[in-house]
């Protein structure tokens, strides 16, 4: 049964990818491995509350929800309606944003959440442009308590890109200590940001 619900999250996010693959940015869902450096850093026993942006077919969601204690809130922003959809089904206990990641903090704001503990993310912040990239940073740092964690990652292929570049001097700028991790037995390989605000 797992498996076959893995193969469907798979296919769905590759149909996903190839309709709008700037949305997206890979043809497959994060791997064990990459998940692992991704959550590693949370401290799940003290966090209350926690937001993924762009969580596509849950891959991180489901290992963030065995791992988190009852009471901390799990808030998932996802622009793509394809992929809220899925994790509205897969996951109703996640409190779904139907939105762009740069209005993060309008929605924290409507359920009474003044800072958020940790942020992840699997956004591909490589292909988006400038300004995109430098909003949804700014909201992120906004929504972060005073020494919290934002967590996300680009694949080894992109490092070449000017948006890989321009991303990882935004994060250098943005917080005040970023570390960069490789996730290499993930298929493809990544690296891995760990931020602190």
């Amino acid at each position: 049964m797992a498996e076959t619900t893995e193969r469907n999250a798979r296919l769905r996010f590759f149909r996903t990818f190839l309709s709008n693959p700037l949305q997206v940015g890979a043809v497959v869902p994060s791997g064990r491995a990459l998940t692992r450096e991704i959550l590693s850093p949370i401290d799940f026993d003290s966090a209350k509350v926690l937001v993924e942006l762009g969580p596509g077919t849950g891959a991180f969601t489901a290992e963030v929800l065995k791992r988190r204690h009852g009471d901390t809130r799990l808030i998932a922003v996802e622009l793509n309606p394809d992929m809220a959809e899925w994790i509205s089904r897969r996951h109703p206990e996640v409190e779904l944003v139907r939105d762009d990641a740069r209005n993060l903090r309008r929605h924290l704001r409507a359920r009474g959440i003044e800072r958020v503990d940790a942020i992840i993310s699997g956004l591909p912040f490589t292909v988006f442009p400038a300004q995109v990239q430098s909003g949804i940073l700014e909201s992120v740092h906004d929504a972060l308590a005073p020494d919290g964690q934002f967590v996300t990652f680009s694949y080894y292929h992109c490092v070449l890109m000017p948006g890989a570049h321009r991303f990882e001097k935004l994060l250098e700028k943005t917080f005040r200590r970023v570390e960069r991790v490789p996730a290499i037995w993930n298929v493809p390989p990544a690296f891995v940001f760990r931020c602190r605000r």
